[in-house]
């Protein structure tokens, strides 16, 4: 059986999605999650402003990365949906 262009951009998209949604799972959301349990910490305990700087500027970047990740396979399965639908037709 040979595969046409379509199918592998196809397979494409949703390996891509998959992919997203397994890096935001299994790395993106616990390192958040951890960081911001460090940052509560920290703030009960006043800790100095460098610390919570850091911590805040740290958090920043995971939370962010963790919802492009999460952006990105939900526009990926949206293009995937797109083409299911026009395949209907």
């Amino acid at each position: 059986m040979a595969y046409t262009a379509c199918d592998v951009l196809r397979s494409s998209r949703i390996s891509r999605q998959a992919l997203a949604h397994v890096a935001c799972v299994l790395r993106a959301e616990p390192k958040t999650t951890a960081t911001m349990r460090e940052r509560h910490k920290a703030e009960r305990e006043n800790k100095d402003e460098a610390v919570m700087k850091s911590l805040n500027k740290r958090f920043g970047m995971l939370h962010g990365l963790s919802s492009l990740a999460n952006l990105l396979g939900l526009g990926l399965a949206h293009c995937h949906l797109w083409h299911l639908a026009s395949r209907l037709q």
